[in-house]
């Protein structure tokens, strides 16, 4: 479990229109399903383990990509999880975004340092604000 006692390690968001299906995950649950290798997450451990220090992932998230995350963390929010934007962008690693939302109702002087450990690899998570989710997108073919 990450943050302010939710259970919020089995979190999962299936959204389906017209333009295809979107998918939010958290990361445990993105590598359980293999859209994660273990390289990839320790790519996204040596970023996030510092973000939380402001050093920031080298490359900007696509504003379009940006706004379908942000909705999808609404509709997180909606089944009770209190997360609302985007609070660090960690990559995109075969077509997974892995970015930290966070939680608007936590305590962001609360210092937590928990760990979450997902296939070998550690996240560390400096507050309970913070919380890890990786959002996909299958486009729906034309025929």
């Amino acid at each position: 479990d990450v943050g302010n006692g939710s259970n919020i390690s089995s979190a999962y968001i299936r959204n389906v229109d017209e333009e295809g299906v979107s998918e939010i995950f958290t990361i445990k649950k993105a590598y359980e399903l293999s859209y994660l290798s273990k390289q990839d997450l320790q790519r996204v451990a040596s970023y996030f383990n510092v973000s939380q220090n402001q050093v920031e992932y080298p490359e900007e998230l696509d504003d379009e990509i940006a706004t379908k995350i942000n909705e999808a963390a609404v509709s997180i929010y909606l089944n009770n999880y209190n997360i609302n934007y985007i609070r660090y962008y960690l990559g995109c690693y075969n077509g997974s975004y892995v970015v930290a939302l966070q939680d608007t109702y936590g305590h962001a002087g609360v210092v937590s340092n928990k760990i979450e450990i997902v296939g070998g690899v550690e996240f560390i998570y400096k507050n309970d604000i913070i919380h890890l989710f990786v959002w996909r997108e299958t486009k729906r073919g034309n025929g």
